[in-house]
């Protein structure tokens, strides 16, 4: 499993092992939160210094930044088809990342608390958000609609 921690660092360990097998070190201030990939081969971190890292579980590397949150990330989740990175900060916003490059696919509003739970579908089509509002939403990663006038995208009826 994987660990995120107020030491600025995420760790990976074996439950039969107390210390941890490896260490993730990058991040500026508190990392609050880590996911697998769902290849187990890269973990992605979200921190208080409004940044998201991808690492490299082969070498411990950081193989990219990913700028762009205006506050501290929350949560994120790597979609089963390793192309994109959904990160959510603490403004109640989510970013859609292009995993491969260092660019932002979307920019998700719609929640109005805290969003607590991030989530791809088997096939990443469909993002599911929760939030402490209350509300579960889903995002079609596929054909995100667009409000061309304010370049927000609004999610998938329910």
């Amino acid at each position: 499993f994987v660990s995120a921690s107020y030491d600025r660092t995420a760790c990976v360990w074996r439950a039969s092992d107390p210390k941890p097998i490896q260490a993730f070190i990058g991040h500026t201030m508190d990392v609050n939160c880590a996911s697998f990939s769902h290849m187990d081969n890269c973990v992605v971190t979200g921190s208080t210094d409004r940044s998201v890292a991808l690492w490299d579980r082969r070498n411990g590397q950081m193989v990219r930044w990913y700028r762009g949150h205006r506050s501290a990330v929350n949560c994120v989740k790597i979609a089963p088809n390793d192309n994109w990175i959904a990160s959510a900060d603490a403004d109640n916003n989510i970013v859609l990342w292009d995993l491969r490059k260092a660019s932002n696919k979307a920019h998700l509003h719609g929640h109005t608390n805290k969003i607590t739970s991030l989530g791809f579908s088997t096939n990443s089509k469909l993002l599911a958000s929760g939030s402490l509002d209350g509300s579960i939403r889903l995002w079609d990663t596929g054909s995100l609609p667009v409000d061309h006038a304010s370049n927000r995208f609004v999610p998938t009826r329910v």
